[in-house]
């Protein structure tokens, strides 16, 4: 049962394990973005505001990490079948080596 105070703070172990999230992401998570507000015992203390947010702008972190690396990957995709024409075309040539584009 998750003890939360005002509707605003929670123990960040529990909010981990009431979302089946490993705690140690989750506190990497609260430390990038500075939502922990301190530390009661052993718990850390999180604002639910200020880590909703974090999980946004995390989100929108990966998607733009994902995205460009889609990006990244399609271009070399493109640069591997240009280079793959170009052995196919040296190959009908008799191996020889084309340095322009016939």
């Amino acid at each position: 049962m998750n003890t939360i105070i005002n509707n605003k703070y929670i123990s960040l172990n529990q909010w981990a394990e009431s979302n089946n999230i490993p705690f140690q992401n989750c506190l990497k998570l609260a430390k990038s973005y500075q939502v922990a507000l301190g530390r009661f015992g052993s718990s850390y203390i999180i604002d639910l505001e200020e880590l909703n947010r974090a999980l946004e702008k995390e989100i929108q972190r990966q998607f733009i990490q994902k995205k460009f690396l889609s990006e990244k990957l399609k271009k070399k995709s493109e640069e591997r079948n240009i280079y793959k024409e170009h052995y196919r075309k040296a190959m009908a040539h008799g191996g020889k080596r084309l340095e322009e584009d016939e």
